[in-house]
């Protein structure tokens, strides 16, 4: 696991390598289709179109690891916060912080996501079926990940819920 921590306390170089991670997979392909969206405006099938197709393909294949990556990060930072709420005490200088902002800022980032796995679908409709299922490969990675930040989300609710009741035992 990255970075020591001990029970209770939060992870947030994890968050944080994850995020980062994930932003940096969206730059890659961002990249990947401007530098190549003359291909995908192109009528005619033809050699020039063909290679552009392949050049997208193998950028978005070697982006996958990315989003791979960071969905195993945010499934890791998700069991960890469960098994601190299972613990006696956990950091509330650590972990509230973290569920506010969770709460405040996930739900756009999930729409966030949506979209732009939705834009990235656009742009390549015009493609061949090579790189539409390394795009539909890459459209369930972050379905995936919409997923987790849901079950963040709500255990962060819920704990934030909890805080203001008094029932979770901090140190």
């Amino acid at each position: 696991k990255r970075g020591d921590r001990m029970n209770g306390e939060f992870n947030l170089e994890l968050y944080t390598i994850a995020m980062t991670r994930l932003n940096n997979g969206f730059g890659k392909i961002g990249n990947i289709i401007q530098d190549n969206a003359s291909a995908l405006n192109m009528e005619n099938e033809d050699d020039e179109r063909d290679k552009k197709f392949s050049k997208m393909t193998a950028g978005v294949k070697r982006a996958l690891p990315d989003f791979t990556t960071a969905l195993k990060e945010f499934k890791e930072l998700y069991a960890d916060i469960q098994s601190d709420l299972n613990q006696k005490e956990i950091r509330l200088d650590d972990y509230e912080p973290f569920f506010k902002h969770v709460v405040e800022t996930f739900p756009k980032s999930s729409k966030d996501l949506e979209e732009g796995i939705k834009g990235i679908k656009e742009a390549t409709a015009n493609s061949n079926e090579e790189l539409k299922n390394i795009i539909a490969e890459l459209g369930d990675i972050i379905n995936q990940t919409i997923a987790i930040f849901t079950d963040i989300y709500s255990l962060s609710a819920n704990s934030l819920e909890k805080i203001n009741k008094g029932e979770l035992k901090w140190i």
